[in-house]
């Protein structure tokens, strides 16, 4: 086996991408690369057998981090545990409907009100206690909009404790190592999520970036269908 031939399988699949898009690329620029026979013998005798060693010993780690420590994990041994309303799916459920809706012709006026609305709905699911109180606040009453509403604008990034955004991000790195237009074998299937597993743990506690004197490092980003300007931090 030559070096390259380990060298080139092992970015592939450590970047989650695919032979058949790599082999393609390699074709456009007339570059000699490994066969699919050959890729995929190393990814079975080398690779895999490497990640999940490598998966492993992370649990091992992390079970010897948490030892001597209570964590809950089941639902039944503590059916205290408060289940709440996914605000974050919620609130995209409601821009995705309000939107939708805007598009008619007879609804075009609603469209400037859609980012207020969705604001004023995470805002509400945020100050409000119970759900009570939710349902009180979510009606829009005049003063809403004459004197202003109390929230900010709305930031992406920002998260309730009953959001669910942050598995939605997690779910997608696992399609960026395992889409669901290709098929895998059960074991590469396995080393693709563990491979989303850690990279996600590798970069949950990373810091925000920052400028120079210290502010948040803000990105600009558009709304694909309402084409309105918003912004993320790095």
């Amino acid at each position: 086996m030559h070096a390259g031939d380990l060298v080139f399988a092992s970015v592939i699949l450590l970047s989650g991408n695919n032979f058949q898009k790599t082999t393609t690329l390699a074709k456009f620029m007339k570059l000699s690369f490994l066969s699919s026979s050959t890729f995929h013998r190393i990814q079975k005798t080398y690779l895999v057998p490497s990640i999940d060693r490598f998966w492993i010993q992370k649990q091992d780690d992390t079970l010897r981090e948490f030892e001597n420590t209570d964590v809950i994990v089941l639902e039944k041994e503590f059916p205290e545990i408060k289940h709440s309303f996914d605000v974050w799916h919620g609130t995209k459920n409601l821009d995705i409907k309000l939107t939708k809706i805007s598009q008619e012709k007879e609804n075009k006026e609603l469209l400037v009100w859609v980012n207020y609305i969705v604001n004023h709905y995470w805002h509400t699911a945020e100050v409000a206690t119970s759900s009570e109180e939710f349902l009180w606040f979510v009606p829009f009453a005049n003063s809403t909009f004459t004197n202003g509403c109390q929230n900010g604008p709305l930031e992406d990034g920002t998260h309730s404790k009953e959001s669910t955004s942050e598995l939605e991000n997690f779910q997608n790195l696992i399609l960026m190592y395992a889409s669901k237009r290709h098929s895998y074998s059960p074991p590469v299937y396995r080393a693709r999520n563990r491979l989303a597993a850690i990279d996600h743990n590798a970069h949950a506690e990373r810091e925000v970036m920052k400028n120079r004197d210290g502010s948040l490092r803000w990105q600009r980003s558009y709304n694909k269908t309402t084409s309105c300007e918003g912004g993320k931090q790095l």
